[in-house]
């Protein structure tokens, strides 16, 4: 019979973390022997060289434009004495104030808008939702729903308070909750300003949201959506591209809403369903009068995540809603049929095809249940996409699958129940950093898709050893057809990139923004290290040898694992170009451990950071501030030609052109068009001198066979006298 519990029942993220640093110690000082797991073929995968070349282009730059602001008075996890202000706080005036049940404890300003969630533009204005605390919702989530309880703690950067806040209802578990909000930037006057719901009733829904998840526009009409509170439910608010307020709805059906679509002038989103383990596709089928309408045009069997439209079709990444190896769906890329003018039909029943599915490439079952798909855009013929793996779900799933009775899955390799060997070999073996694919003719039997950035071989777990094991070897090898990565490692080089959190085309080329971990460790690590040396040093109590030596080797691990504090942003050119890592350290703010939401315009690529280190909000200290941020990202030199106009909006970037002269409106500046054709005939107008084709005989009047009878030099098409001439 199989244990019920850990040697140490003390089973959570906690437990993992520690399980690594007592891991790195046995690897440290303890060398495999026959019959044990072999610790230093899984540590040496984790140290190889991760990426050959982690360049920059140096050709790009970012500026922030807006950032959360402290709205929060905190004095201490638990203290009933902490208070809250939507409207924002004077931060000057709370580190002044003194706890009246603690004398000599001053506030400390909290940033509680950790994410800007969800971003979307209408014009010249970006808009951005928010969310607050999400990673103390996502790790209280976890744990909650694993064993039933949460763990508050507060570090040197954030605080997670759960059952302990002041804020806390019982009815919601959620005490790191705080409303999100609303806002609109824009671009061109520098304007910010926070919008709400005009009435109580969907001001109230807003500040019963979890976050504002999603956004889109079409239409002038402008959507966000995000989970309701403690419900089974999704909440969506609509307002007008000028920033007044249409209404709101509770979808009942629905509970999840994650990204919006424009395809082909027609807007489309994916929502959970709040029932069943699947998702429905819903068309956008309203007006600002009536904004709430939407068609059902395709159902799937997994949860939808992202979309993107590519060669006239649309594509969804998903999850499974269940990590379960017993799943009849794991993490796939869905394709709906061809896209007729006016959008998909409405039709529940309409055929998706399923074109990809991560056990496509993940050779671990167990580890293929935990990954999600990520991020999806279309660039320069492909389409790309990439994978998406909160830390240790995988851990957790091999851990599961050990303590089901009716699963013949064991970690146990000595039988002797499990210990920090074990635990360790399981994390290394389950963990995944992200890896890239792209693809293209998915509407043929063999389509083409390569892997980009991943692995050739991985950890796999071994029924013999009944432990995971890292070798080169068919076992270990990942199931493509190529099975070797086109442009780099798994992370981009990084071992703690584990989201493809977003992509967007810009002018210079496809971005993709991910998710870095490496913050919240480093911060749990250091902030261990510095309770270790306050024992030391004030209370002459020396801990343990043993967790001396697993820090230290903890610490010597991360050296060589090539990272940076801060999500990655990488830029690919083009279709044959590989990957330039733009950005390894947040955009600047190696707080910013992720690049949240991206769009594009044609001046510049606007991103939403996720940074929810709600504590770092002093201005006059060495370390950059938690919240979330938005950031102008665009190339060093925008406007080549110096003409004012921006690269990406210049229809002649390289010939000043100011005045952006279009004769015949195809996209390209008269002084650049070598062939500008107002009648789309293929022969050129007379008197523009950049044209390289033949000089049409006809300009006003299509005539591609420049029919002459009279040989006079104008087309019978517009001659008066086509047979005379004189």
């Amino acid at each position: 019979m199989k244990p019920s519990c850990l040697k140490n029942p003390f089973y959570s993220w906690r437990i993992i973390v520690f399980s690594l640093i007592f891991g790195f110690s046995i690897v440290a000082i303890t060398p495999a022997t026959a019959g044990e797991i072999d610790f230093e073929k899984l540590f040496e995968y984790w140290q190889q060289p991760r990426i050959a070349d982690r360049s920059f282009s140096d050709q790009i730059t970012w500026d922030m434009l807006q950032k959360a602001a402290p709205d929060e008075c905190y004095f201490g996890l638990g203290n009933g004495y902490n208070h809250y202000d939507g409207n924002g706080i004077d931060p000057d005036a709370c580190m002044a104030e003194e706890d009246p049940a603690n004398p000599g404890n001053y506030g400390i300003p909290k940033v509680n808008q950790g994410y800007a969630w969800s971003m979307t533009k209408t014009g010249s204005t970006i808009w951005i939702g928010t969310a607050a605390n999400p990673h103390c919702l996502v790790i209280g989530g976890m744990t909650l729903q694993s064993l039933g309880v949460t763990f508050p703690h507060e570090t040197s950067s954030w605080v997670c308070e759960y059952e302990q806040s002041n804020i806390f209802d019982p009815g919601r578990p959620v005490g790191d909750w705080r409303p999100p909000r609303i806002y609109a930037y824009d671009t061109e006057t520098q304007a910010f300003e926070e919008k709400k719901p005009d009435n109580v009733p969907d001001l109230r829904m807003l500040r019963l949201t979890t976050g504002l998840r999603s956004a889109g526009s079409l239409d002038d009409v402008v959507f966000f959506a995000g989970p309701s509170l403690g419900e089974n439910a999704t909440n969506i608010f609509a307002f007008n591209a000028d920033g007044t307020y249409i209404g709101a709805i509770k979808m009942t059906d629905y509970e999840n809403i994650r990204k919006w679509l424009v395809a082909d002038g027609v807007l489309y989103t994916v929502s959970w369903d709040s029932e069943g383990s699947g998702s429905t596709v819903l068309k956008w089928i309203g007006n600002a009068s009536n904004p709430f309408q939407f068609e059902v045009v395709g159902n799937l069997n997994s949860q939808g995540r992202e979309l993107a439209f590519h060669d006239n079709r649309i594509f969804i990444s998903t999850r499974p809603k269940a990590i379960s190896v017993q799943s009849d769906e794991f993490a796939s890329l869905y394709m709906s049929p061809p896209v007729p003018d006016g959008g998909l039909p409405a039709n529940p029943a309409l055929e998706w095809t399923k074109v990809w599915e991560i056990t496509d490439y993940e050779p671990d079952v167990t580890t293929a249940s935990a990954t999600a798909g990520g991020a999806l855009e279309s660039f320069d013929g492909y389409l790309y996409w990439g994978t998406l793996m909160a830390p240790f779900t995988s851990t957790i799933s091999a851990f599961q699958r050990h303590f089901d009775e009716n699963d013949g899955f064991t970690l146990d390799a000595d039988d002797d129940g499990l210990g920090e060997e074990e635990i360790f070999s399981a994390i290394l073996g389950t963990y995944r950093a992200i890896s890239v694919f792209r693809g293209k003719d998915f509407d043929v039997p063999a389509p083409v898709i390569e892997l980009l950035y991943g692995q050739q071989y991985f950890p796999v777990y071994d029924p013999d050893l009944k432990a995971y094991t890292f070798d080169t070897t068919e076992l270990h090898e990942n199931n493509m057809a190529n099975p070797v990565p086109k442009w780099g490692m798994s992370g981009f080089g990084n071992f703690f990139n584990v989201y493809t959190w977003t992509m967007s085309t810009s002018y210079d080329g496809l971005y993709i923004g991910t998710f870095d971990w490496s913050y919240l460790l480093g911060t749990v690590i250091d902030d261990l290290a510095f309770i270790i040396n306050n024992r030391i040093n004030t209370k002459n109590e020396a801990p343990e040898d043993q967790i001396l030596r697993a820090t230290r080797a903890f610490e010597d691990f991360l050296e060589l694992l090539n990272y940076s504090y801060g999500a990655d942003l990488l830029r690919v050119p083009d279709s044959d170009t590989p990957g330039i890592l733009e950005s390894i350290d947040g955009l600047g703010n190696y707080t910013n451990y992720g690049i949240r939401t991206m769009v594009s315009s044609c001046e510049a690529l606007y991103a939403g950071t996720a940074n929810p280190m709600n504590l770092l909000t002093d201005t006059t200290d060495d370390l950059p501030e938690g919240g979330w941020e938005l950031v102008r990202i665009e190339p060093s030199n925008n406007d080549i030609d110096e003409d004012t106009i921006a690269n990406g909006c210049d229809n002649c970037p390289e010939r000043a052109n100011t005045g952006q002269e279009d004769e015949d409106e195809d996209g390209t500046g008269n002084v650049c068009d070598t062939c500008t054709d107002t009648d789309s005939d293929g022969f050129g107008d007379p008197g523009f001198p950049a044209n390289t084709c033949e000089t049409d005989n006809c300009p006003d009047a299509a005539n591609p066979d420049q029919a002459d009878t009279d040989s006079d030099g104008i087309g019978n098409l517009c001659d008066a006298c086509p047979n005379d001439p004189d």
